[in-house]
């Protein structure tokens, strides 16, 4: 399956596929099968009702289609996807291996580190080892909410409270239990509890601050 789905997931633009025979026996032979084994099979209609079973019934379960993950880190103004104003490639297919994953997550904890310093907090972090081959230790990164305590900041993207959006206010603190900052609005009563999402640090230099950058 490994050696089928990298020949039809990244090779695709030089003509491979998985519906070709060509492809099925290539990746059969680098999987290390019987060639004549193989042969055979395609040639004979073993499987061939399971196999159309198997496409009638995804539909049903909501399956239709391969998920493309697409990682951004809000706290560093990083976006990333088709749907966004993505200023970063930090997209994988869901074909992708442990090995793509892990490299990506090591660029994004690099990054991230470079611009919150010492707010930023791990629990594990890949080592080269992992990030550049077929590790099985997953990276656990968990940005610690203070970087914007003290800043002044602009709503944007509310649904609940579509009418604070634009608003200017100041982030007071980062609440653990909620995952959320209390900023506090000019004529509110009380902080209300926003998600970094919805956050947008206010430039008074009148500079970018999108934190534009290459990965």
């Amino acid at each position: 399956m490994t050696a089928l789905s990298n020949r039809h997931f990244q090779q695709g633009s030089q003509g491979e596929s998985a519906s070709k025979r060509p492809t099925l026996l290539a990746a059969a032979q680098e999987a290390g099968l019987d060639a004549e084994t193989v042969t055979a099979f395609l040639d004979s209609d073993e499987l061939h009702d399971e196999v159309w079973r198997s496409y009638g019934e995804m539909p049903r379960k909501g399956i239709n289609a391969i998920p493309l993950f697409c990682f951004s880190v809000p706290e560093v103004n990083l976006w990333s996807g088709p749907f966004r104003d993505a200023n970063a490639d930090a997209t994988v297919n869901g074909s992708g291996d442990m090995a793509q994953f892990l490299y990506l997550f090591k660029q994004l904890y690099k990054h991230t580190a470079k611009v919150l310093g010492e707010t930023l907090k791990r629990d594990e972090a890949p080592s080269d080892a992992e990030a550049g081959g077929a590790g099985d230790g997953a990276a656990q990164l968990r940005v610690a909410g203070c970087e914007l305590s003290g800043q002044e900041v602009r709503l944007v993207g509310l649904q609940a409270k579509p009418e604070l959006n634009g608003a200017v206010g100041a982030c007071e603190r980062f609440d653990e239990q909620s995952g959320r900052y209390a900023v506090r609005i000019p004529r509110q009563e009380q902080p209300i509890l926003v998600r970094a999402t919805n956050l947008e640090l206010v430039d008074k230099s009148g500079g970018d601050k999108s934190g534009k950058e290459e990965l």
